[in-house]
C-alpha cells in the first residue's frame, strides 16, 4: 500500500509540475493527501511536513510555467478581492503590536501566524493564477474528481485507516490522529464536484467519474464524523443543483434532489455496516448542543471584551486576542467572522463582507454570461458553491489563519470575471482588474 501510495502521489506531482489544473487540484486536496501519505507510513509519517512542502513546490513550479506560456498572466489577478484579502491578513500581522494575546499567551498567537504564513503564500497569492479562462477551470473540474476519488479511495482502503469514537483517521505513532476535520472538508469537495458536474453531453465515462467522485468523497466525509463538513457539503449540492443545469420544472429539481439524499443514505447504512459501528452519538441532540454551546459561549467571551473597548471597534482588540479574554483553551472562538470583527476591528471586518459581497457580484456575471453551455454552468455551480461552503466551515471551526481556500475562491471568481469579460471584447492587457 506505501508503494502504491507514493506512486499515486509522484504522478499527481508530476503532472501539476507540468499542468495548471492538476495544480490546483493537488492543492484542493493537499490535506487528504497528506493523512494518505502519513497513513502509509515511511518518510511521510516520520517528516509530516514533507508532503505539504513537495506539493507546495510542485504548485508553484506549475504555476511559474503556465504564467510563461500564457499572455497576460497577471490579468486580473490585483483584483479589489486581492487587495481586500492581502489587507485583511497583513492588519492581523500588525494587530500582533497591542494584541493581549502576547502576554497571555506569547507564542500561541505567533505560531498561529507562523504556521499559516506558507499556506497564504501558496493558496492566495499562488494558486488563483492556475485559472485563467473557462477552459482552465473545466479542467480543474475533471481533474479534480479523478484526483480526489484516487485519494479517498485509498484512505479508506488502507488497512491502517481506523474509525475511533466516531471519527475515522490514521493513528501517528501510536497516539495522535490525524486530523478529521480537514479529511472531511477535502472529502465534502470532492462530493461536490461529482454531483454538481454535468457536461449535457451523455459521456458515459463521465458519469461514472462523477458518481465514483461523489460516493468516494461522501463515503470519507461519512467515516470523518465530522457533523458540520457532511451537512454543509449535503447543503450546497442540494442548492446547486438548480445553478449546475437547466431543470424544466420543481419535479425535476427535487427527483435530483431526493436522489442524492437517497445515495448518501445508502452510503451511510453502508458504511456503518463496514465498520461495525456508527456514529449515531455523535448526531445525537446532547452532543450537537453541546458543542453548539461551547461554540457560543466562546463567541460571547470575545464579542464582551470587544465591546468594552471602544478602541478595539477601530483597530480591534488584536490577533488571537480569544486566549486572553477567555478562561478555555480553545485557543481561538471558532468562528472566523466574529473573529474578524472583534480582533481585527469593524473596517476589516466591513472589508471581508465587501470581498464577499464582489465575489457575489462576480458570480452572477459569470452565471449570466454562460448560462446557456450546458458544460460551463456546472462548472461555474461549483466554483460558487465552494465559497458558502468554505465559510460555513470557517464559522463552524476555523480561524482567519486556516481559512485561505475561501479567500483563494474569491479571488479566483472575480480574476475569472474580469478575464472573460474583456476577453468578449478581445482586450488584452496586464492593467489590473477592479
Amino acid at each position: 500500500m506505501q508503494y502504491l501510495s507514493h506512486a499515486v502521489f509522484g504522478l499527481m506531482m508530476v503532472m501539476a509540475c507540468i499542468s495548471a489544473p492538476w495544480g490546483l487540484a493537488l492543492a484542493l486536496v493537499q490535506f487528504a493527501i497528506e493523512v494518505a501519505l502519513q497513513g502509509s507510513g515511511g518518510s511521510f509519517l516520520a517528516t509530516p511536513w514533507l508532503a505539504n512542502v513537495l506539493i507546495a513546490g510542485a504548485v508553484t513550479c506549475g504555476t511559474v510555467l503556465d504564467a510563461l506560456r500564457k499572455p497576460a498572466p497577471f490579468y486580473g489577478y490585483f483584483s479589489s478581492v486581492f487587495w481586500i484579502s492581502v489587507t485583511i491578513y497583513g492588519w492581523s500581522i500588525l494587530s500582533l503590536i497591542w494584541t493581549p494575546a502576547i502576554s497571555a499567551s506569547p507564542k500561541e498567537g505567533v505560531n498561529i501566524i507562523i504556521d499559516g504564513l506558507p499556506y497564504f503564500v501558496l493558496y492566495v497569492l499562488i494558486a488563483p493564477l492556475l485559472v485563467g479562462s473557462m477552459s482552465d477551470w473545466q479542467r480543474v473540474c475533471k481533474v479534480m474528481m479523478v484526483m480526489g476519488m484516487l485519494v479517498c479511495i485509498s484512505i479508506v482502503a488502507n488497512p491502517e485507516f481506523t474509525v475511533k469514537g466516531g471519527r475515522g483517521g490514521f493513528q501517528l505513532g501510536g497516539k495522535d490522529q490525524t486530523s478529521p476535520l480537514a479529511l472531511a472538508q477535502v472529502a465534502g469537495m470532492v462530493a461536490a464536484f461529482g454531483a454538481l458536474y454535468y457536461s449535457g453531453r451523455g459521456n458515459r465515462l463521465l458519469v461514472v467519474l462523477r458518481i465514483g467522485s461523489f460516493v468516494s468523497g461522501a463515503m470519507v466525509a461519512l467515516l470523518s464524523g465530522t457533523r458540520g463538513q457532511m451537512l454543509f457539503a449535503a447543503t450546497i449540492i442540494i442548492l446547486g443543483v438548480p445553478i449546475s443545469r437547466r431543470l424544466n420544472d420543481f419535479r425535476s429539481y427535487l427527483a435530483i434532489s431526493v436522489s442524492l439524499v437517497v445515495m448518501a443514505f445508502a452510503i451511510s447504512f453502508a458504511v456503518d455496516y463496514a465498520t461495525g459501528q456508527t456514529n449515531v452519538d455523535r448526531w445525537s441532540g446532547d452532543a450537537v448542543a453541546g458543542a453548539t454551546q461551547i461554540r457560543l459561549a466562546n463567541i460571547l467571551d470575545l464579542v464582551v471584551a470587544f465591546i468594552s473597548n471602544p478602541l478595539a471597534w477601530v483597530i480591534g482588540l488584536g490577533h488571537n486576542a480569544f486566549s486572553a479574554v477567555t478562561a478555555t483553551d480553545q485557543g481561538y472562538s471558532h468562528n472566523m467572522f466574529v473573529d474578524v470583527l472583534c480582533e481585527l476591528g469593524v473596517p476589516m471586518f466591513l472589508l471581508l463582507i465587501t470581498a464577499l459581497w464582489k465575489s457575489l457580484n462576480a458570480s452572477r456575471a459569470l452565471f449570466q454570461r454562460f448560462k446557456n453551455s450546458p458544460s460551463d454552468r456546472a462548472a461555474l455551480a461549483i466554483l460558487f458553491m465552494m465559497i458558502p461552503f468554505l465559510a460555513l466551515i470557517a464559522n463552524k471551526e476555523g480561524n482567519l489563519w486556516s481559512s485561505w481556500v475561501l479567500f483563494m475562491f474569491m479571488i479566483i471568481v472575480t480574476r475569472l470575471e474580469i478575464r472573460t469579460r474583456d476577453e468578449m471584447y478581445g482586450f488584452v492587457s496586464d492593467s489590473q482588474g477592479a
